[in-house]
């Protein structure tokens, strides 16, 4: 925001938005859920799920990033944190059951949702991150 950009944010939890607004008062945030989201019924530079998609089901996880494809404005990029196995486990914030799809599975997907792997890594805590570009005019 800083540097001039318009940020928008996401949330299902009321707690974590009250805190958004606090951090970020001038952004635009919407409490509901990413699977529901309209993306505030326009298109963007760019989208960032960090310690997101991996918290869906599988099924909410290529819902959300077909959906994403869609809010991406052509050439625009996806970030997204996803561990690069196919493995499953119970997530220490919320107990609930995390799911990562692999590597080879999130690429896939992304391909099919019109977006090409630009970059991957790892960092210093063994978070592993997609960098998508959006395919298009």
């Amino acid at each position: 925001m800083e540097m001039g950009f318009d940020v928008y944010g996401i949330d299902a939890s009321a707690q974590m938005v009250l805190e958004f607004r606090r951090r970020l008062p001038t952004a635009h945030i919407c409490c509901e859920a990413v699977e529901e989201s309209n993306y505030f019924g326009r298109q963007f530079d760019a989208a960032i799920a960090i310690g997101l998609i991996f918290l869906l089901s599988e099924q909410s996880q290529r819902q959300v990033l077909t959906r994403l494809s869609a809010a991406v404005r052509p050439a625009g990029a996806l970030l997204f944190t996803a561990p690069a196995q196919s493995v499953s486990w119970p997530d220490s914030l919320t107990g609930q059951q995390s799911l990562s799809l692999g590597r080879e599975a999130y690429i896939a997907l992304l391909e099919s949702c019109g977006f090409e792997l630009a970059d991957e890594f790892d960092d210093e805590g063994g978070n592993h991150y997609y960098c998508a570009q959006r395919i298009g005019i």
